[in-house]
């Protein structure tokens, strides 16, 4: 993602104060995704000048308003740096945090999965099958499972998953719960789904999955012979007599 941050300062002209003037507001932009807050000051329309987001002008007042300004701009850069220098989520909104002093609280693996599955369950029948619902609900125990058994934890900040943590997690289906290979690629496909949810909305900074191989093993099935498909039908049928 490009994580470059546009900063505009504008003012609001269907917000006039009961004397005419309009409030000014900062426009942090980052990947497309904005936000915007008021810096509690006000200046008349015709005294602005859109294009360099200052007020024109020699005035005490006017040149105290755009020493504010200029101020403003310094500091949220100033935050913006220091998010990147601590390879935290850069996004308009942790900017904006972090300049008023607010700590984000951090998504959790089972706060995630929960909310997806949720979603999910609405939506069966309609997007999804009420099977591949089921997987995800087993999908999360395993998760929860996995979490008690490593880190003797029931949750995890999806922002301290790394690739060790995926390793350690395909070993645990396979030796404690003894999935079978396929099967428990596909366990870590669901867990994957939900990472990329994370990244994809800006949770966390990078992928964990990436460079994270998935194999799967082919597995040959045998060609039923003609009197095992027969014995089958029979039984099939045995069993709709029966019930009629």
């Amino acid at each position: 993602m490009n994580n470059a941050m546009h900063l505009s300062f504008q003012v609001k002209t269907s917000k006039k104060n009961e004397v005419g003037q309009a409030p000014i507001y900062v426009r942090l932009t980052i990947n497309e995704v904005r936000t915007e807050f008021s810096i509690k000051r006000f200046i008349e329309p015709e005294k602005w000048i859109n294009k360099a987001g200052m007020a024109k002008g020699n005035t005490e007042d006017i040149r105290s308003l755009n020493a504010t300004i200029v101020a403003i701009r310094t500091k949220l850069f100033q935050h913006y740096n220091r998010l990147i220098e601590s390879d935290k989520v850069i996004s308009a909104q942790a900017v904006r945090n972090s300049y008023f002093g607010i700590t984000e609280k951090s998504k959790t693996i089972k706060e995630v999965f929960e909310y997806h599955n949720a979603q999910m369950k609405s939506l069966v029948g309609k997007d999804f099958a009420s099977g591949t619902y089921d997987r995800y609900c087993t999908s999360l125990r395993h998760t929860i499972e996995f979490l008690e058994y490593k880190y003797k934890v029931s949750d995890y900040a999806i922002k301290d998953i790394n690739h060790e943590f995926i390793t350690e997690y395909e070993y645990f289906l396979k030796v404690v719960r003894k999935c079978a290979h396929n099967t428990a690629i596909k366990y870590l496909t669901n867990f994957k789904k939900i990472v990329r949810i994370c990244y994809g909305n800006g949770w966390i900074p990078k992928d964990p999955f990436y460079n994270y191989k998935f194999n799967l093993i082919e597995v040959e099935r045998e060609i039923l012979m003609a009197h095992e498909i027969q014995a089958i039908a029979d039984k099939v049928m045995a069993c709709r007599c029966k019930s009629i």
